[in-house]
């Protein structure tokens, strides 16, 4: 939704861009073409001035490739960060 596009938005605006990455976004509700139209053109904070374009089945924005998901309830994928294997120490 408009949270996610923001924070999306303010990710890659980071210039280091080690405090966050942007793998994937899940909507099952919208179609890709429209997700990125959505992004690219945002009514309050304007138009996107990167990269921003559908590849495939995904989006690619400023040369970074993030998957997209439909889940209806992502919380039930096999790869939900419950279900991942930990690292040691955490």
């Amino acid at each position: 939704g408009r949270i996610g596009r923001l924070v999306t938005r303010a990710a890659y605006l980071n210039q280091s861009g080690a405090d966050c990455k942007v793998v994937a976004i899940n909507d099952p509700f919208i179609d890709l073409d429209y997700m990125v139209y959505m992004f690219k053109y945002d009514s309050t904070h304007g138009v996107w001035k990167g990269q921003v374009e559908k590849k495939g089945e995904s989006i690619q924005k400023n040369n970074a490739h993030q998957h997209r998901s439909q889940r209806l309830r992502p919380y039930r994928s096999p790869r939900h960060p419950r279900r991942l294997p930990q690292p040691v120490g955490r």
